[in-house]
């Protein structure tokens, strides 16, 4: 029997909530990704970025676990609705790491593994 969904994803995911900033045309947004993997994030923000943008994030990984730079690419917008109120718009974002460096997509990889070995463990 064949699998109804077909996974086209190039890189694993895992669900995670990790701090990143971001640059936005108005001010420096901080929000919490919703899952990542070594090739992007998605996250839900109530900014509206636009779709095709390159963006510059930061990462705050958890523990002592460090930070790291990324240019990104918003490749998928989806509107959500707020869960407490309906007339807020909130957005889902992913966004497509962009020409990491190979010792930057390590660090991401050995982060999903710590962070995976975390949430057995809990």
């Amino acid at each position: 029997m064949k699998p109804k969904y077909l996974e086209k994803r190039k890189y694993p995911r895992i669900e995670a909530k990790i701090k990143v900033s971001f640059q936005t045309l108005e001010d420096l947004r901080t929000e919490y990704t919703r899952n990542i993997s070594a090739g992007g994030i998605f996250l839900k923000t109530n900014q509206l970025l636009d779709p095709n943008a390159d963006i510059e994030l930061t990462l705050f990984f958890p523990g002592n676990l460090g930070n790291v730079h990324i240019r990104g690419r918003v490749i998928r917008l989806i509107t959500m609705t707020h869960p407490t109120d309906p007339d807020q718009q909130l957005y889902g974002v992913g966004i497509r790491f962009m020409d990491l460096d190979p010792s930057i997509k390590n660090q991401i990889e050995e982060t999903i593994v710590d962070l995976q070995k975390n949430s057995e463990s809990s």
